[in-house]
């Protein structure tokens, strides 16, 4: 199912049918005439849960943002005669047993940029692109140098830095906003479609 494009919806609403069966058919065996299947649409923060209820719908009920924590409070939804879904703010898990998921997270904006240091988070998405053969991308997203490709993820921030004038007063590299325009970019698809667990061994 895709929430931009609205690829396998009509597969989406039969499997819920299908799944609801059942327990209709025994509420109205009781008597009850208004049977309503109300369904709850949960995950981890800004992973598109409320795009997808918009796009199921097919039109603009819940808020939509670009950052954590956007839906703030649970809303139900009506979404066709006998059907509602509840939308919920992100959930996680309350401890992170690995310190690589909470970092996979960071990167993805499904935690606050202000949880993890930031140039740390972005160095590691550096490093994973090279990793995934993504680094042309970054090479020719950032107009970096193939000097600029040799030096370690940290450096080629700053360089992604320099690259795109981000400088203080005194010729000083703004390197933390280096780092959110890379996460940022990141999460829009700007830098292409990959995912961040492939190879949980790092």
């Amino acid at each position: 199912v895709s929430a931009e494009t609205g690829y396998n919806m009509k597969a989406l609403f039969q499997i819920i049918d299908e799944v609801a069966k059942e327990k209709l058919e025994r509420m109205k065996k009781k008597g009850l005439r208004k049977v309503q299947t109300r369904l709850m649409i949960a995950g981890i923060p800004n992973v598109g849960k409320s795009r997808l209820i918009n796009r199921i719908v097919g039109k603009k009920i819940t808020g939509v943002g670009n950052k954590p924590g956007f839906t703030r409070g649970k809303q139900w939804v009506r979404i066709k005669e006998g059907l509602e879904l509840l939308d919920t703010p992100g959930i996680l898990w309350p401890k992170f047993e690995d310190q690589r998921i909470g970092y996979n997270l960071a990167i993805a904006g499904a935690i606050k940029d202000e949880i993890l240091p930031i140039e740390e988070v972005a160095s590691l998405l550096i490093k994973k692109m090279f990793r995934y053969n993504k680094s042309k991308i970054l090479q020719e997203k950032y107009k970096l140098t193939d000097e600029d490709m040799q030096e370690i993820p940290e450096i080629i921030l700053d360089r992604i830095a320099l690259r795109m004038k981000m400088i203080f007063s005194g010729d000083r590299i703004n390197t933390k906003q280096a780092a959110l325009t890379l996460l940022r970019d990141y999460r829009s698809k700007k830098l292409g479609k990959f995912g961040l667990d492939k190879d949980m061994s790092e």
